[in-house]
């Protein structure tokens, strides 16, 4: 898995590419989230438009990065999931734990 971070009128959008399967990701992530906490960036969006496949690793590192911003006032929202990864989130339960939304544009202004 590949990633990118940029900002989109003050929200905090981390494009995520490829697969999002554990291993490895889930420290990466997770802690770029407990970073971004620190630099005061509470309301994120994970952008899926680019992954192809998550697993329910994939889902509990969301779950995870979930619970830490909300503990500090904030969401994570999710962008542009494929039918694949949407069922994996279906399939696990927490799809409706979720914002999730077709585009990284909708979930910004849903802010």
């Amino acid at each position: 898995m590949k990633h990118t971070y940029r900002k989109q009128n003050g929200i905090g959008v981390l494009e995520l590419h490829g697969k999002v399967m554990g291993e490895s990701d889930d420290l990466k992530i997770i802690n770029m989230v407990d970073d971004f906490v620190k630099d005061g960036v509470v309301n994120l969006i994970f952008d899926f438009t680019d992954v192809e496949w998550t697993n329910s690793r994939g889902v509990g590192i969301c779950m995870a990065c979930r619970e830490t911003l909300e503990k500090h006032g904030g969401k994570l929202k999710l962008a542009g999931m494929c039918e694949k990864v949407t069922d994996i989130f279906k399939v696990t339960h927490v799809y409706d734990l979720f914002e999730v939304f077709d585009t990284v544009d909708e979930a910004v202004g849903s802010f």
